[in-house]
């Protein structure tokens, strides 16, 4: 039997759950048409959960005018799948809600994820638990690409969450990770890297200006080697709303490069006061 879905505009939760105890792959094959597809909302979420080992998503597999991927592989091969491969068509350039996208999958056994050069994100307005938890055992790098452009984006809330916490040891943002529409950063890098991580550097472009709440923004992040948090220049205020913002970041005796702005003395943050 070949399915054929040239005229398919909507596949939510089309493989939700599917084969979750027992599948060990799941191959989409050379008629799987996606062209005309707008919404892939929790398309393959919890799907393979206990046994499957890999996803090929098929040659045609073109994702170009899909607006939403929220939650799209949440959970997929949670305990076994090693590598999550999307394809020379992945196109996400009309992509505005990419919120939970990534968000436990690959939770024991993925060792890394790779977007690409295609995986554009400029018109992308939420963000958030987008890969909360992602290869949270032994994933030990996450590349976000050459077009991951946050521009575009209000809400970074739990966006990398005990990401690669136990074995990651790197995360670069890259030159397009600009927050400056960002209402809300929670949790956002809560336990990242939490054993292994030992610096981050948060570039140029991270804006802190709209942000209203930092609650547990830092906490946990590379408690077991972090020796370096590079804010930014651009990191001017911290939001009024920032209970437990740093608790437990880093190991003892990590320093922090900030701006002056957001300093009281020597030794307390001017917290919700804006430069």
């Amino acid at each position: 039997t070949i399915l054929v879905t040239l005229l398919v505009s909507s596949m939510v939760c089309m493989f939700g759950e599917t084969g979750k105890q027992a599948m060990t792959t799941l191959d989409l094959g050379s008629k799987f048409y996606t062209s005309k597809v707008t919404d892939m909302n929790y398309m393959f979420s919890q799907a393979g959960w206990v046994a499957m080992t890999s996803l090929n998503l098929g040659e045609n597999f073109n994702t170009v005018s899909v607006t939403n991927m929220n939650n799209m592989f949440s959970n997929t091969g949670h305990d076994v799948l090693t590598t999550l491969n999307l394809g020379g068509n992945f196109n996400t350039s009309n992509v505005t809600n990419m919120s939970s996208m990534f968000n436990h999958t690959g939770y024991t056994a993925m060792t890394g994820l790779n977007l690409g050069s295609a995986f554009h994100t400029n018109k992308v307005t939420n963000m958030s638990a987008m890969f909360g938890e992602t290869g949270f055992t032994a994933m030990t790098s996450l590349n976000l690409g050459t077009n991951f452009d946050t521009s575009a984006v209000t809400s970074m809330s739990w966006m990398f969450s005990n990401c690669g916490h136990n074995k990651m040891t790197s995360l670069t943002l890259g030159a397009n990770f600009n927050t400056s529409l960002v209402t809300t950063m929670q949790g956002m890098f809560n336990g990242t890297g939490n054993k292994l991580l030992t610096s981050l550097d948060l570039g140029d472009l991270f804006y802190t200006t709209n942000v209203g709440n930092m609650t547990n923004m830092f906490s946990n992040c590379g408690t077991g080697a972090m020796t370096s948090l590079d804010l930014g220049p651009a990191f001017t205020k911290i939001a009024g709303t920032n209970t437990n913002f740093a608790t437990n970041f880093g190991k003892s005796g990590a320093t922090l490069n900030a701006p002056e702005a957001i300093y009281q003395d020597s030794k307390n943050f001017r917290l919700g006061i804006e430069s």
